[in-house]
């Protein structure tokens, strides 16, 4: 009798991805993580052009560094759940992203609008259990 196999995950359709990260190095990490998984990314160095690029093209999901210049993360992440909410667009799954450690981040992510937080470095494993949590599936 052959072994019992447990059947592999549902893979998440391909989603258009935003992701606001000012070092390149680990945008170019997280993208290639992301492409790896078939989604489609957009990068954004800082929080005007995250708001810009989200003027122009729909996305499915946004990881949003905590950390970025000028609009923080925080800030960014409350904007556009206030732009959502005037505007009447669909809500789309934000997460959080930082490398920081304080122990905070979880309920600050959460009172700024944001549906998860993860801490970097980041896995594709990490990625593809929090879109699929989050509802980016």
């Amino acid at each position: 009798m052959p072994a019992a196999t447990v059947p592999a995950p549902a893979a998440l359709r391909p989603l258009r991805v935003l992701l606001v990260e000012d070092d390149a190095t680990v945008a170019d990490v997280i993208r290639g993580l992301l492409a790896a998984q078939g989604h489609y990314v957009t990068h954004a160095t800082q929080g005007l052009a995250a708001l810009a690029a989200t003027a122009t093209q729909a996305f499915d999901i946004a990881l949003i560094d905590l950390d970025l210049p000028g609009i923080d993360g925080l800030a960014l992440a409350r904007m556009l759940r206030r732009h959502e909410a005037q505007s009447g667009a669909a809500r789309r799954p934000l997460i959080g992203i930082s490398a920081r450690s304080t122990g905070e981040e979880d309920a600050q992510c959460g009172d700024a609008g944001m549906d998860a937080f993860l801490r970097k470095p980041l896995s594709g494993k990490q990625l593809a259990d929090a879109f699929a949590r989050v509802g980016g599936a």
